[in-house]
């Protein structure tokens, strides 16, 4: 024994209490004396004992007392559940662990394992007068019906997923457990459902089964059953679209399957046979039931939520059937190491042993025997059922020694709190444990019943939720205050109630007749909105059949002018020659022939030199040979070029001169940027309209690879610093002067503005070039003439036939580069015309002299557009010059053919093909300058000619070339292909 143990012993039985001797005289100290007698200190054991237990012995057996209660309810407690309980009774957390521990120390009472789901509603249907009332309706059927045990069966149906496997305990390697290897047994998986019909009777038979098969309603596959025996096994089989059984497969059943193989041994039918089964709607319908009367079946029907105690099916055959197709399944997926799959040609093999092994006599008979129905037996079932009045006396038996008063009174809790009070001896300290444990276990009580009480109460509020249903006579007087109560319906009650009745109908009654008037505003404002939905529509049918007059009178009208137009032609014929003879001999034929001569102008045969990306041009035209005409013939040209500085003077002269023109030949230089060579063409046309000329060659040159750097200032003189070198094809050819941005600026402005994507742009690029490509290897630019370029000093020429860029596609690096212009733009080089030489020519020539020379033309010109617009939004400005040319043409928009638009950016394009509404199919079916180059004073009259070969290899009629130019402004020419036949 401790010193302080020997001290507080000595001052219990000394009559005089001194701390400080006592202290000296066993050693000790005299604080912790003090403390220790006067009970504000505990001795350590007693404070660890306290920690670590949080209950006393007694809380704890109360705790283990209430455990066992709801145990008998059918509601074991959760761990967490009773970790609950314990902070109640004791007002302080407890560990996570308490639990464990405690029922470690009450193991010889309680024990903790895993429990499956048992459904409320069975355990409130197991009870004893229900289970009984359902025995005696046996009996008494088996006596009125005379039914033999060789005619008693029950019937039921069991689901199977065809891949799963039910929980099975199995043997592993602990270390990879423990590495997390093993992360549980495999399974197949696959959760096709099938449906087994089975059934047993008295005799200990049961009749083949009947299984449904997840598929198209009658439509079994012979592939299921390639291991079905039909001469050593017996079953039936079908299908249904969710594997479940239906009112039709049911009737299947009964006719097909228990009809056929229980109509013998119940003498033919005549003989009742007793059908017992669970109330499936698939087995419980009155079209089943009709049958089974009209052939003496009598059906009986379990109590709902009793199978588990009353069916010998679910008693003794479905349990091991599933155990016994489990085993078969783990060793099948064992066997194929979980490479095949499992299917439905399978499933048979493993269920026919299944079911071998589990319906067996011995568990047929057990199922009828457990079930007490034979040998009949209710007390069978009876025994296992606990009453609804449970007498949880029992819980309380064995617990008599407990040293707690048990359910003590207040005078019994009064008396023995006297006693201790006036005992001061030793042995009053057992009258103190004896209260102390007393008043723990009614507080340990109190607790566990406020929890309980708690629990209940939720319990019931949540049934009334759930309970709101039509309201019966005594619902409208029902005493709310204690609804347990007992009632008495006085004729004054019952007259109340009725008024109560009446006034809810009438409020029910115009509820009803609000929700009619409002049904019928609803169909009012639908009926209404019909009506302005239709009459829009009339409107614009309308306003269609205005237009459409409106189009046919102005279409009559252009016809009109068209016809005097030709008829005033035909009357002026006869005085052309004379006219012309008059030019000829110097005469001032504006003047004595009455003006501008009203002439249409042809396009013979075109020439285009084929675009070389930076390299020098072959600038002898052929033009004019390729014609069919002298070249003496030739009265003007007219040549567009934009990048003159270094070339000398006058371009066009000198393309004049070096194709051998007469040097009498009238020459002009148009820089109109881009649009310089169609502006040329449309001048020509205008110059022969005046009667200036007969024969115009019109046409564009551009080598932007001998365009020259500048070096600014360097005529006055550099005193000081650094020269830069200019670029003369960024600065005079790609460069706005206006704001001095670079033209591709306002092509990302042109892609914003209209919505045009990167990707959209990269995708149209493509095309083009692809276009391109297929028109080169199918031989359509028949108007290219080959180049053949010299290498100098000696070296071997070479010869150029085919455009040079369009072999040059790279889809992948065309998708990869990056902007050009911005850093978030989406115009990049591959998706804008690359910069290269070219050079193109078309012959102009009026009717009449096309006649006198007897030439065959290729097209002949309709119309012509210009427009202007902010320098800025050039890219957009042949959606301004196209519709004009087309109205110039006497045209519309639909007339039009094929479309060639200069591709300076694919966006340029794009946005026009989309302001205009235009068909991409109808535009540059070639491809475009993206593909095929943009030489700038070139690409106006090489869009013509391209469009001339399509116009003729496609059979088209009419066709529209449009090109933008630089400072904000676009030109557009129509012409009409002269070989067409309609």
């Amino acid at each position: 024994m401790a010193a302080i143990d020997k001290a507080l012993e000595f001052l219990k039985t000394s009559g005089s209490i001194n701390y400080a001797a006592t202290a000296k005289k066993f050693e000790c100290d005299e604080t912790t004396l003090r403390r220790r007698h006067q009970g504000k200190q505990r001795a350590r054991r007693d404070a660890d004992s306290l920690y670590k237990s949080r209950l006393s012995k007694q809380q704890e057996q109360d705790l283990v007392t209430y455990i066992r209660r709801l145990s008998l309810r059918g509601i074991p407690p959760t761990l967490s559940m009773i970790r609950n309980f314990a902070q109640d009774i004791a007002k302080i957390e407890v560990g996570k662990n308490w639990p464990y521990s405690f029922v470690q120390r009450h193991r010889n009472e309680i024990d903790c394992t895993w429990f499956d789901g048992f459904d409320t509603a069975r355990r409130r249907a197991d009870n004893a007068s229900r289970y009984r009332a359902y025995f005696d309706l046996i009996r008494e059927k088996i006596d009125k019906y005379d039914i033999l045990p060789q005619n008693t069966y029950n019937m039921d149906e069991k689901g199977f997923l065809l891949g799963v496997i039910n929980r099975t305990k199995r043997v592993f390697d602990v270390n990879a457990k423990r590495q997390g290897k093993l992360l549980g047994a495999s399974q197949d998986g696959n959760r096709s459902w099938i449906t087994f019909l089975a059934c047993i009777c008295q005799d200990m038979t049961s009749l083949p089964p009947f299984l449904i098969y997840q598929g198209k309603p009658g439509q079994v596959q012979d592939t299921w059953l390639t291991d079905f025996d039909p001469e050593h096994q017996s079953a039936f089989f079908s299908t249904s679209e969710t594997g479940w059984t239906s009112h039709e497969l049911g009737k299947e059943w009964l006719i097909g399957v228990f009809d056929r193989f229980t109509k013998a041994k119940a003498r033919n039918g005549r003989d009742y046979r007793l059908l017992i089964t669970d109330g499936h709607s698939s087995h419980i319908n009155m079209d089943f039931l009709d049958w089974c009367d009209a052939h003496r079946i009598i059906v009986a029907v379990f109590p709902p939520h009793s199978t588990h105690r009353l069916q010998p099916l679910d008693v003794s055959l479905f349990g091991p059937l599933s155990t016994a197709y489990t085993n078969r399944l783990v060793q099948w997926t064992s066997k194929t190491q979980g490479l095949t799959g499992l299917s439905k040609r399978e499933f048979w093999v493993l269920f026919w042993g299944a079911l071998e092994a589990a319906f067996t006599p011995e568990n047929i008979a057990s199922g009828w025997r457990r079930t007490g129905l034979k040998p009949f037996d209710p007390d069978v079932v009876l025994s296992q059922v606990s009453k609804n009045t449970d007498d949880e006396s029992d819980v309380e038996s064995g617990l008599d020694d407990s040293i707690a008063l048990q359910e003590p009174t207040a005078r019994e809790l009064r008396r023995l709190v006297d006693h201790v009070v006036k005992q001061s001896s030793v042995s009053s300290d057992t009258g103190a444990r004896k209260l102390k444990r007393t008043l723990e276990s009614l507080q340990a009580e109190v607790e566990l019943l406020r929890h309980e009480n708690q629990g209940l109460r939720e319990t019931i509020t949540r049934e009334k939720q759930r309970r709101q249903r039509g309201k019966a006579l005594k619902d409208y007087i029902f005493d709310r205050v204690d609804p347990n109560s007992a009632q008495v319906f006085s004729p004054q009650k019952i007259a109340q109630a009725r008024q109560k009745k009446i006034e809810m109908e009438a409020q029910k009654e115009e509820e009803v007749l609000q929700k009619r008037t409002e049904k019928a505003l609803r169909q009012k404002r639908v009926e209404e909105q019909k009506q302005l939905v239709l009459e829009r529509k009339r409107q614009r049918e309308e306003k269609k059949e205005r237009k459409r007059r409106e189009k046919e009178t102005k279409q009559l009208e252009r016809e009109a002018n068209r016809q005097l137009r030709i008829e005033m032609k035909k009357q002026n014929q006869r005085s052309i020659q004379p006219k012309h003879q008059a030019r000829q001999n110097g005469s001032d034929g504006l003047e004595e022939n009455g003006g501008i001569q009203d002439e249409i102008i042809v396009v013979l045969p075109t020439v285009t030199q084929p675009p070389v990306l930076f390299k020098p041009p072959n600038e002898a035209l052929t033009a004019v040979e390729r014609a069919g005409i002298e070249s003496k013939e030739v009265n003007e040209i007219y040549f567009g070029n934009v990048l003159s500085a270094g070339l000398g003077q006058g371009p066009a002269r000198q393309c004049a001169i070096g194709a051998g023109l007469p040097q009498t030949t009238i020459a002009t230089t148009v820089n109109k940027v881009c649009a310089s060579s169609l502006k040329a063409i449309i001048l020509g046309a205008q110059n022969i309209m005046l009667g200036t000329s007969d024969i115009v060659v019109a046409g564009g040159t551009e080598s932007m690879s001998n365009t020259p750097h500048y070096l600014v200032g360097l005529r006055t003189g550099v005193k000081y610093g650094d020269q830069t070198l200019n670029d003369g094809v960024l600065k005079d050819g790609v460069t706005d002067p206006y704001d001095m941005e670079h033209m591709g600026i306002a092509g990302e402005l042109c892609a914003r503005e209209y919505g045009l994507s990167r990707k959209a742009q990269d995708e149209y690029a493509i095309k083009s070039y692809k276009k391109a490509q297929a028109a080169t290897e199918a031989g359509l630019f028949t108007e290219i003439v080959p180049i053949e370029i010299s290498n100098g000093r000696g070296k071997p020429s070479y010869k150029i036939e085919r455009d040079d860029e369009i072999k040059n596609l790279d889809i992948d690096k065309l998708k990869a580069k990056g902007p050009v212009f911005r850093p978030d733009g989406t115009i990049t080089a591959p998706n804008s015309a690359p910069i290269n030489d070219g050079a193109a020519a078309v012959v102009l020539v009026s009717e009449a002299k096309l006649k006198e020379l007897n030439l065959k033309p290729l097209a002949r010109i309709l119309g012509w557009g210009d427009a202007e617009r902010e320098p800025e939004r050039f890219t957009v400005a042949p959606s301004l010059a196209i519709p004009k040319a087309i109205k110039h043409a006497g045209l519309t928009a639909e007339q039009i053919d094929l479309y060639e638009i200069n591709e300076a950016f694919s966006a340029v394009a794009l946005a026009n093909i989309k302001i205009l509404g235009l068909n991409p199919e109808k535009v540059n079916v070639y491809g475009g300058s993206v593909a095929i180059g943009h030489p700038l004073g070139c690409s106006g009259a090489r869009i013509v000619t391209t469009l001339t070969s399509a116009l003729k290899e496609k059979k088209a009629r009419i066709g529209c070339a449009g090109i933008c130019n630089g400072g904000g402004g676009a030109s557009a020419l129509i012409i009409e292909n002269m070989q067409y036949i309609d």
